[in-house]
């Protein structure tokens, strides 16, 4: 709730996320029960490696380690995949959420 709204709260807090997060699980389709709640909130229950954010970043370590390596052609490659998982800006819609702006920096 703090992180959606700070101090700027709706009437019904507890009401207003829940639905939100009706939503989030309409758009979600089948990946809906994934979002789950539990202890400290909602979480999407997913690996690593089904997060675009988490698969970028371990393909610029792995570049990195090319270049250091000198396998230019490895590293070109592995830097070409990771920024072809970005389409638009990082973290599109949810940008202007206190909560996500520091991951946005950070993304850019």
């Amino acid at each position: 709730v703090d992180c959606l709204w700070g101090e700027t709260l709706p009437e019904h807090p507890f009401g207003a996320l829940q639905v939100v997060m009706s939503r989030l699980r309409s758009s979600l389709g089948e990946c809906a029960q994934r979002v789950v709640f539990g202890h400290g909130g909602y979480r999407l229950d997913a690996a690593p490696e089904e997060v675009d954010v988490f698969r970028a970043e371990a393909l610029l370590r792995d570049g990195r380690a090319a270049l250091g390596r000198s396998e230019g052609a490895r590293a070109a490659a592995l830097f070409e995949t990771a920024l072809g998982l970005w389409v638009g800006e990082p973290l599109g819609d949810l940008a202007d959420l206190p909560f996500v702006r520091d991951a946005v920096h950070r993304l850019h």
